[in-house]
């Protein structure tokens, strides 16, 4: 009888990543800023924690002044590989794309500016995410990759802004987008 090779070990690993990138319809404004991933890959699934911060977004009043608003976000997604191609010669080792989902809980925050009697205040948010991931290995050992990420969301939570001497100011819209660029580091 035949004795048959042992089989490989199961395809995982672990990653941490960071990214920069850029949300849009949470804020009032583009906003700008990045975060982290850490997470476990196990052959076609992925699944991760992160964390978000994006700032950088002004809301304007008809009158002199108006409002910045930030947002520090964390949740958790998972990624499924549909396509994966070992083994491309011009870039190193692999390309791999795939649906992901994801939810987070973030905490808003505005602050008014220029305008008579000052204010500020905060907000819990919470968003469903829907999207794709890329990843291109850029070395034969698979260990240093660029990743991107796009998503479309949906805000659960739509909590209005609402400043002392100034009134309403901003309300996430329901259907938000979000990119981001970054890297991830292979254990």
């Amino acid at each position: 009888e035949p004795i048959e090779p042992p089989k490989p070990p199961p395809s995982i690993h672990a990653y941490v990543g960071a990214n920069f990138g850029g949300t849009t319809g949470d804020l009032p404004s583009l906003g700008l800023g990045g975060g982290g991933d850490l997470g476990i890959s196990y052959r076609r699934f992925r699944f991760e924690a992160f964390a978000n911060y994006w700032a950088f977004a002004r809301a304007r009043f008809p009158s002199p002044g108006g409002a910045d608003f930030q947002m520090f976000s964390a949740g958790a997604r998972t990624c499924v590989w549909w396509l994966s191609t070992p083994d491309l010669h011009w870039v190193g080792d692999s390309l791999s794309l795939g649906p992901c989902a994801a939810f987070e809980l973030g905490s808003m925050s505005g602050e008014s500016f220029d305008v008579t009697s000052p204010s500020s205040g905060s907000a819990l948010m919470m968003e469903g995410f829907v999207g794709a991931l890329g990843t291109l290995s850029l070395d034969k050992n698979r260990r240093f990759a660029l990743r991107a990420l796009l998503e479309i969301g949906a805000t659960f939570e739509r909590p209005q802004f609402v400043l002392d001497g100034v009134g309403f100011v901003h309300q996430p819209a329901l259907v938000v987008g979000r990119g981001t660029f970054g890297a991830e580091l292979r254990f």
